[in-house]
């Protein structure tokens, strides 16, 4: 078995509690929160034109979220893993489920 079908394996066994979705959906409200700030600020008027000038894909979307997030997102550091996911996890799900039409609800 390679290390990502243990991977895979270990995410399914997991089960999912009402404190995770709790947890998971204050984390998606920061980060909105911080793609709407960071898109205020100068850099994130630049990135802004940048957008705006063709066509929005899902790749490019992500991009914008992401880097708009990232901006003003200082708290979001996974400590256990020292990784910092949610400017490039949160923007893929929302940008994936805008193109594929799902609310999450």
């Amino acid at each position: 078995m390679t290390l990502t079908e243990k991977l895979i394996e270990l995410i399914e066994s997991k089960t999912i509690e009402d404190e995770d979705i709790t947890s998971a959906s204050w984390f998606v409200l920061d980060a909105m929160a911080n793609i709407v700030a960071g898109r205020k600020t100068e850099p994130g008027k630049i990135l802004n034109r940048w957008f705006l000038n063709e066509p929005p894909n899902t790749s490019r979307t992500v991009f914008w979220m992401g880097a708009s997030m990232h901006i003003q997102e200082v708290d979001d550091l996974h400590r256990q893993s020292v990784v910092h996911p949610g400017c490039v996890v949160i923007p893929t799900v929302l940008a994936l489920g805008m193109r594929e039409d799902i609310s999450g609800l």
